[in-house]
């Protein structure tokens, strides 16, 4: 199985499973934050480069419309293009720790829509109930971005995509559907999980460790500890604490998941290979 080191310090994210897993990671991770994951901001940096607009929800229409709802757009010009700056932070599972797991930069125009052309766009199935709720909030606006390509910052490792790589495919989990899964992952026992980060580190199953990092987070328990952050259609995120270290290590599912019947498949086949 293929080894490949990412960094220039001694201790370095180890990737195991070659160049194209990171990038199929990449386009995962994208799909999700633009589709609804995460939380966005807006900066029309031309005009205010100091003031963020404040972004209710977020999501993309079945023709690949990056819609955003905004609680107010009295900062931009009606109806004509203005430069901004859209950033999308996702932070980790865990309600006890803070973990910022990734982020995606995109630089573009955004455009506030009319009315009736907003009501086209909010009754296509495709666009999330949290976007059709928050963009008929008193005081909220619709808006279109169009962006060309985006930065999405996971892993420990930086993926230019265009827009067309992250805007089209389904994300799984879908908004809504993320506790789910993080449920269902939970479930595995620690033990199990302790197998399978042991292969990890010993390069015989695919995915990537993070940089080890001074500090323990309350974790819980005696011994390596670890603690889910993440599920994604590759795989899941787990932080890992030991010897008064911490890291991430990032476990890749034999095949992609699709749907939660695909991911209850993929955690049975992982059970089985620690049992």
């Amino acid at each position: 199985m293929a080894g490949e080191m990412a960094g220039t310090a001694r201790d370095v994210a180890r990737l195991v499973g070659g160049a194209g897993l990171r990038r199929r990671c990449a386009q995962s991770t994208a799909r999700r934050l633009v589709q609804g994951a995460g939380s966005a901001g807006v900066v029309a940096y031309r005009q205010d480069p100091q003031q963020e607009l404040q972004v209710l929800a977020h999501g993309v229409s079945g023709a690949g419309d990056w819609l955003l709802a905004l609680a107010d757009a009295s900062g931009l010009s009606a109806h004509t293009q203005t430069e901004v700056r859209i950033q999308v932070d996702q932070l980790g599972a865990p309600a006890e720790i803070r973990v910022h797991t990734a982020s995606l930069h995109a630089l573009g125009t955004l455009r506030p829509l009319a009315a009736s052309e907003a009501e086209l766009l909010l009754a296509d199935d495709a666009v999330s109930d949290p976007v059709r709720d928050a963009a008929g909030a008193a005081g909220s606006c619709l808006a279109m971005a169009e962006v060309g390509s985006v930065l999405v910052h996971a892993r420990e490792d930086v993926e230019k995509l265009p827009w067309s790589e992250v805007s089209q495919a389904a994300a799984f989990p879908r908004v809504g559907q993320e506790w789910q899964a993080v449920d269902s992952v939970a479930a595995l026992a620690g033990s199990t999980v302790g197998v399978l980060l042991q292969d990890l580190a010993q390069g015989t199953r695919r995915g990537i460790l993070g940089r080890p990092m001074a500090g323990v987070p309350h974790c819980g328990g005696e011994g390596p500890r670890h603690l889910l952050l993440d599920v994604d259609t590759e795989g899941c995120t787990w932080l890992v604490a030991e010897g008064g270290q911490v890291r991430t290590a990032f476990l890749a599912f034999d095949q992609p998941v699709r749907d939660e019947g695909d991911l209850l498949e993929a955690l049975r086949s992982w059970r089985t290979a620690a049992a």
